[in-house]
C-alpha cells in the first residue's frame, strides 16, 4: 500500500495482491464524504461494460438451461400461458427448490431457481473482481481460484436465510394472534439486516483475500455501529428496487401480451420481447448489486489508496481509442442478453412435446352451448349470441363471429357510416360441424315456433347465412324451451324438443331428423309422453350423435318425477328411439334449479352425466355440486351402469377420436382438473394449467384435449396433450 489517506472512492479498486495491513476504520471516518450509493454509481459508470458482460456471461447459460429443462426435461408441469412457459410452482421441479414454513397463520414460502441462483453468485463474484481492478478475463480466473471460499459463504448465507425463515415463524407463535404477523415481520426484517451485514464477507474474500471465517469476522467488525445504514442501503437499493423493477417489467410484458391484437397479438414473439426486458433488468441488477457491495465494504472499512495509477486503464479508457470495437462489443453483449428470450420463444413456438397451452381472456363464455375443434385446428365455442374462435394452437389470434341477420337479410344503414340488423339470436341450442358450419335452434319470434338455421363460421364479423326452417309450431303460451341439436355424419341434423301432449298436464318429447340441412319436410317422431303440470314445468332435453358410428343418443330429465330417461337409436334412426328410465335421483323440493345433463353418443351406447346442485338441509352452507356418470351398453340403454356420485365443482363430457367418452372434471374450486374414462373409471390428472372450473371440452384431430376453464384471470382455453 502507498500509505496515502486521501478520501477517494477509487481506493477500493486499487487492491494489490496479498493481504493488506490492518486498517483502523476510525482513521477515515471523517474523510469519506460521498454516500455509499454515490460511490456505487461512480463504480458502475467506470466499469459498467465489464460488469454487464460478466453478469450476462454467467446468467445467460443458467437462464437458457433452466428454460430448456422446464420445457423438455420434465422438471414439472409446464403451461404455455399467453406464449410464456410457466412451471407449476406447487409441484416438484428439477430447476427450483422450495422451502416453506407455516405456524398460526404466519407463513413464508421461498422458491430458489437453482441454476439462476448459481449464475447470480458467479456473476457477483466476477463483478467484485472487476471492481477490484482486474480485467474481465483475469476476473473470471481469480473468481474461480477463490471459488471454494465464496461458494462456502454463499451456502452459509442460504442456510442462514432458511434458518431465519423458520425462526421468524416460530417466534410469531409466541405472540397473540393479532400480534403474530407484526412479530413475524419484525423478526424477518431483523434477519434480513443480519444477512445484509454478513454479505460484506463476499468482498472481503474476493477483494482482500480472507478465508470464510476471517471474512465473516471482518464483515462483522467493519459494520459495527453501521448496521442500519449499511443494511438499509443494501436491502433497499440492492434488493428491493431491482426486485420492484423486475416485477414491473414482467407485469408490463404480461399486460402487453394480454392486450395485444391482430396476427401478432398475444404471440410468443411478443412475450419473448417482454422477457428480454426482464432478462436485461436481471443482468443490470446483478451489476448494481456488485457495485453496492463494493461501495458498502469500502465505506464501512474506510479502506483504500489515494487513486488508481495514472497509467491504469479502466474498461472505459481502454476502448476509448477503438470506437468500432466498442460498438461491436455492445452489439455482441445485446445479442448475448437476448439469447434466453430467443430460446424460450422458439421452444414455446415449436412446443414439440405438446405441453399445456393456456390463453386467458380470449372471450369464451361461462357455459358454451357447443364447442368443437374444426378441421383446420380452430377452436370454436358458441354461446347464445356469438361464436368465439381461437384461430391457432397458441391462441395468438382470436376472433368473435356474430349471428347472421334474420333470414340472411342485408345490413340496413342507421346513420352516417353505420349499419345494423335484427339477428338470429339468442339461440337455445347449437352444434358445430368439423367444417365450421353452425347448427342452431331458437324460438321463432312472435309465432312461437322452434326455428332451425345454419350458417358458416368464417373469420368475419358475422356468420355466413346458410338457411332456415321451422321445425315445429308450438302454442302461443308455451315456455318449455329446453332443446338440443346435433349434426349427423351424412350432412343432416337431428333435433330434440318438447311439445304439447294429450292435455294441458302432459307433454311429449319430440325427435326431428332430416338427411339434409335444407330440409323442407323434416321427420318428426313422438318419443316419450311426459308429465307436465303446467307449460312452464318441462324437463331438460339433450341430444348427441356419434361421429364414427352415427348412433344417436337422447336424454330427458323429468323434473317433476326426478327421473332420467336415456336411450337412442342406431345410425339413421329407422325406428323411434328406445328410452329407458335409469337410476334414482334425489328430490329437489325447492325446484329452483334444473339439473345439468351432459350427453355423449358412442359406438357402444350413450354416456350421460347428471349434475345436481343442492345446499345441505337446515344449514347456511354453500351449495354442493354432485355429478353422476351413467353408461349404457346398447343404444337403447336396456343395460346400464350408474357410477359413483362424485362431489365436483364442474364436469363436462368429451369423446375422443376412437369414440371413447371422458369426463373432464374439476374436483373442487381449488384443485386441478382430472380426466375420467367414463367406461373404465381410470383417472388421469391434467397438471400444468393451475385450477379452474371446467365449462367445455373437446378433442382435436391429433387427440389433444382442449378445455375452457373459468379461472380468476378469466375464461381460459387450455390445450393438453392427449
Amino acid at each position: 500500500m502507498n500509505g496515502d489517506t486521501s478520501p477517494s472512492i477509487l481506493a477500493v479498486t486499487c487492491y494489490q495482491s496479498g493481504r493488506p495491513p490492518p486498517v483502523d476504520p476510525r482513521r477515515y471516518r471523517d474523510a469519506v464524504h460521498a454516500s455509499m450509493l454515490d460511490q456505487a454509481l461512480v463504480l458502475l459508470r467506470r466499469h459498467w461494460r465489464a460488469l454487464v458482460a460478466g453478469s450476462a456471461l454467467a446468467l445467460v447459460p443458467a437462464l437458457v438451461t433452466t428454460s430448456l429443462i422446464d420445457m423438455f426435461g420434465g422438471s414439472g408441469p409446464v403451461t404455455i400461458v399467453n406464449g410464456r412457459p410457466v412451471v407449476d410452482g406447487t409441484a416438484d421441479s428439477w430447476t427450483t427448490a422450495y422451502v416453506s414454513a407455516t405456524a398460526d397463520g404466519a407463513s413464508w414460502r421461498l422458491g430458489i431457481p437453482v441454476l439462476v441462483a448459481l449464475g447470480w453468485a458467479v456473476a457477483l463474484a466476477v463483478g467484485l473482481r472487476v471492481l477490484a481492478g482486474a480485467p474481465l478475463r483475469a476476473a473470471w480466473r481469480e473468481a474461480g481460484s477463490r471459488a471454494a471460499s465464496w461458494v462456502a459463504l454463499v451456502l452459509l448465507l442460504a442456510a442462514l436465510t432458511v434458518a431465519g425463515m423458520f425462526a421468524s415463524v416460530l417466534l410469531s407463535r409466541a405472540f397473540p394472534v393479532d400480534l403474530a404477523h407484526l412479530a413475524f415481520f419484525a423478526a424477518s426484517v431483523a434477519c434480513l439486516y443480519g444477512l445484509a451485514r454478513l454479505a460484506l464477507a463476499l468482498p472481503a474474500i474476493l477483494v482482500d483475500g480472507y478465508g470464510v471465517a476471517e471474512a465473516v469476522r471482518r464483515a462483522v467488525a467493519v459494520t459495527r455501529g453501521r448496521v442500519v445504514s449499511t443494511g438499509t442501503m443494501l436491502l433497499v437499493a440492492g434488493a428491493a428496487l431491482p426486485a420492484a423493477a423486475y416485477w414491473l417489467v414482467n407485469v408490463a410484458a404480461d399486460r402487453l401480451a394480454v392486450d395485444g391484437s391482430g396476427p401478432v397479438g398475444n404471440d410468443v414473439l411478443l412475450v419473448g420481447a417482454g422477457s428480454l426486458l426482464g432478462h436485461a433488468t436481471l443482468v443490470a441488477a446483478v451489476a448494481l448489486q456488485a457495485a453496492l457491495l463494493m461501495a458498502a465494504y469500502g465505506d464501512a472499512a474506510a479502506y483504500g489508496d489515494a487513486a488508481a495509477p495514472a497509467e491504469e486503464q479502466t474498461p472505459e479508457t481502454a476502448t476509448a481509442a477503438r470506437p468500432l470495437a466498442r460498438r461491436l462489443g455492445a452489439v455482441g453483449l445485446a445479442l448475448l442478453v437476448a439469447v434466453p428470450s430467443l430460446v424460450t420463444a422458439a421452444a414455446a413456438s415449436a412446443n414439440p412435446h405438446h405441453v399445456t397451452v393456456a390463453h386467458p381472456a380470449v372471450g369464451f363464455g361461462s357455459r358454451p352451448l357447443a364447442m368443437r375443434v374444426l378441421a383446420d385446428g380452430t377452436t370454436a365455442a358458441a354461446d347464445d349470441m356469438q361464436v368465439v374462435l381461437c384461430l391457432d394452437r397458441h391462441c395468438a389470434e382470436d376472433g368473435i363471429v356474430g349471428m347472421p341477420c334474420i333470414d340472411g337479410g342485408p345490413m340496413a344503414a342507421v346513420g352516417e357510416g353505420a349499419s345494423s340488423c335484427s339477428i338470429e339470436a339468442p339461440i337455445d341450442a347449437a352444434d358445430i360441424m368439423p367444417d365450421g358450419t353452425l347448427l342452431a335452434l331458437r324460438r321463432g319470434g312472435p309465432h312461437n315456433a322452434a326455428r332451425f338455421f345454419w350458417c358458416r363460421i368464417a373469420r368475419e364479423s358475422m356468420c355466413r347465412w346458410g338457411g332456415a326452417t321451422t321445425l315445429y309450431q308450438l302454442p302461443k303460451l308455451w315456455e318449455s324451451w329446453s332443446m338440443a341439436v346435433a349434426a349427423t355424419p351424412g350432412g343432416g341434423f337431428a333435433a330434440a324438443l318438447l311439445g304439447p301432449g294429450r292435455d294441458d298436464r302432459h307433454g311429449k318429447l319430440l325427435l326431428v331428423t332430416c338427411a339434409r340441412l335444407d330440409c323442407a319436410q323434416p321427420t318428426v317422431r313422438d318419443v316419450l309422453d311426459v308429465a307436465m303440470p303446467d307449460r312452464w314445468a318441462g324437463g331438460v332435453v339433450n341430444l348427441s350423435v356419434d361421429r364414427l358410428s352415427g348412433n344417436l343418443a337422447l336424454a330427458y330429465f323429468d323434473r317433476g318425477a326426478n327421473a332420467l330417461w336415456l336411450g337412442g337409436c342406431r345410425a339413421g334412426c329407422a325406428h323411434t328411439p328406445d328410452l329407458t328410465k335409469v337410476g334414482d335421483w334425489p328430490t329437489d323440493e325447492s325446484n329452483e334449479s334444473s339439473p345439468v345433463i351432459d350427453l355423449a353418443a358412442t359406438p357402444t351406447g350413450p354416456v350421460a352425466t347428471v349434475t345436481l346442485r343442492s345446499a345441505p338441509e337446515g344449514t347456511d352452507d354453500a351449495e354442493v355440486t354432485t355429478t353422476t356418470v351413467v353408461g349404457c351398453d346398447d343404444p337403447g340403454c336396456a343395460s346400464s351402469r350408474v357410477g359413483e356420485t362424485l362431489t365436483q365443482a364442474s364436469a363436462r363430457l368429451a369423446v375422443d377420436n376412437a369414440g371413447v367418452a371422458f369426463l373432464v372434471t374439476s374436483p373442487a374450486p381449488g384443485e386441478r382438473p382430472v380426466l375420467l374414462n367414463a367406461r373404465t373409471g381410470a383417472l388421469s390428472p391434467l397438471a400444468g394449467a393451475g385450477t379452474g372450473t371446467v365449462v367445455a371440452a373437446a378433442f382435436d384431430a391429433d387427440g389433444h384435449l382442449r378445455v375452457v376453464l373459468n379461472r380468476p384471470d378469466g375464461a381460459t382455453l387450455v390445450s393438453w396433450a392427449g
